[in-house]
C-alpha cells in the first residue's frame, strides 16, 4: 500500500505548503442521481456530498463560490430538471444555472437556484440529476497566490479523481448511509424552528426517494443511517437558525446535526483517500 501512495504521490508532482491567500481545494462530488430541491425564499436549493481532492491546499470556508470544471465528455453530467405532473420532465438546463457555494467545509456543498425558474416553467418539483463524476473548483479571484492552473485542473481530473472514486468503492457503506442523511437533512427548511413533524416527513421522504431510485436500502445502511438520525433526536426543539447564517452553538439545528453525521460518515472515506495519495502531509 505504501509503494502504491508513493506511486500517486510522485503522479501528483511536488505539494506546496497551503497559503491563506492560495485557492482551496478542487471537490469531487461524490454521489449520482437525482436530488430535489427545496425552495425557501428566494431560492430553491440542496446540499449535495463532496470529498477534497487536494489535501495540501486550504479548505474552503462556508459561502466560498464553486464551479463546475467543464469536461467535453461530461458536459451534462450536472443538470437541472423541472418535474410536472404525471412523470413528465423538462430537462431546464446543464450546469449553468446553479450556483454552488460551500456548505460544510470540503464535505458539502450547496446547489441553488433562483426560485423564478419554478414559476417560469410551471414545475412541482425542481431536481439537481448527475449523472457523472463532477470536479468543482473555486471561482477565480484577482490576485489569487496560488490559482489553480490548467495542470493543476489535469490532475484532478485525471489522477486525483479516479484516485478518490477508487477509496470510495470501497467505503459504499460509509456513502449510502451519507447520502441518506443528506438527502433528510434537504428535505428541512435551512432557517427558522422546524418541528419534529417535519423532520420525521423529510426521514420517510428521504427513504421513499432512495428506494425509489435504487430498490431496497440494505439494511445495514438503513440501520447505520436510522441510529444517526435518532441520535439527533435531543435536537428536535432547539432554536432555529439565523436567517442568513451558519451554524453555531447557539442556533444548532437538526438539520444541521444530520449534517454534522453525515459529514462524519463520508469524512472517514476523505481521510482514507488523504493517507493513501498525500501521507506525510
Amino acid at each position: 500500500m505504501r509503494a502504491t501512495a508513493m506511486m500517486a504521490f510522485g503522479l501528483f508532482g511536488v505539494l506546496a505548503a497551503g497559503s491563506a491567500a492560495a485557492a482551496p481545494q478542487a471537490l469531487l462530488v461524490a454521489v449520482t442521481g437525482d436530488i430535489p430541491l427545496l425552495c425557501e425564499g428566494g431560492e430553491c436549493s440542496a446540499d449535495v456530498t463532496t470529498m477534497c481532492l487536494q489535501r495540501d491546499r486550504e479548505m474552503p470556508e462556508h459561502g466560498t463560490r464553486y464551479t463546475v470544471v467543464p469536461e467535453p465528455d461530461n458536459a451534462r453530467a450536472l443538470a437541472l430538471i423541472g418535474r410536472q405532473g404525471r412523470g413528465q420532465e423538462i430537462r431546464i438546463g446543464n450546469a449553468q444555472p446553479f450556483t454552488i457555494t460551500v456548505e460544510r467545509g470540503h464535505l458539502a456543498v450547496k446547489f441553488s437556484v433562483s426560485r423564478n425558474l419554478m414559476a417560469r416553467f410551471g414545475d412541482n418539483q425542481l431536481v439537481a440529476r448527475i449523472t457523472g463524476p463532477i470536479v468543482l473548483t473555486p471561482e477565480p479571484i484577482v490576485g489569487d497566490a496560488r490559482p489553480h492552473t490548467p495542470v493543476d485542473i489535469d490532475q484532478a481530473l485525471n489522477v486525483m479523481r479516479p484516485a478518490a472514486e477508487n477509496v470510495l468503492k470501497r467505503f459504499e457503506r460509509n456513502l449510502g448511509v451519507a447520502r441518506l442523511l443528506n438527502d433528510a437533512a434537504n428535505g428541512i427548511r435551512r432557517e427558522g424552528r422546524t418541528t419534529p413533524a417535519e423532520h420525521s416527513a423529510a426521514w420517510q421522504n428521504a427513504i421513499s426517494e432512495r428506494e425509489a431510485e435504487g430498490g431496497p436500502i440494505p439494511d445495514d445502511i438503513l440501520k447505520r443511517a436510522r441510529e444517526a438520525y435518532q441520535a439527533c433526536l435531543p435536537m428536535e426543539n432547539g432554536p432555529g437558525r439565523i436567517v442568513n447564517t451558519g451554524p453555531t452553538w447557539a442556533h444548532f439545528t437538526f438539520r444541521d446535526c444530520l449534517g454534522s453525521m453525515h459529514n462524519g460518515m463520508i469524512g472517514d472515506a476523505n481521510g482514507a483517500y488523504w493517507d493513501e495519495y498525500f501521507f506525510g502531509i
